[in-house]
């Protein structure tokens, strides 16, 4: 498990790659960017983000928690 802070200075890669990855956003709102589109969560919601969906990053200001599968 990773804690991500996420800040309008810059992208953040989300950690996990390779595997699915749980987001979960616990301060602030984060937008979450894939090949597939971008997902906008604030603070409460989650995101379930598959293992095929690499890179993510994250964009915004908020702190996020990701949890992984597994280390790869």
């Amino acid at each position: 498990m990773w804690r991500v802070c996420a800040s309008a200075a810059a992208e953040v890669v989300v950690p996990g790659r390779r595997s699915a990855r749980i987001l979960l956003v616990v301060d602030g709102a984060v937008q979450v960017s894939t090949d597939s589109g971008t997902l906008s969560l604030e603070r409460g919601k989650a995101a379930l983000l598959g293992a095929s969906e690499d890179p993510a990053v994250l964009t915004g200001q908020g702190i996020t928690f990701v949890s992984a599968s597994g280390l790869r």
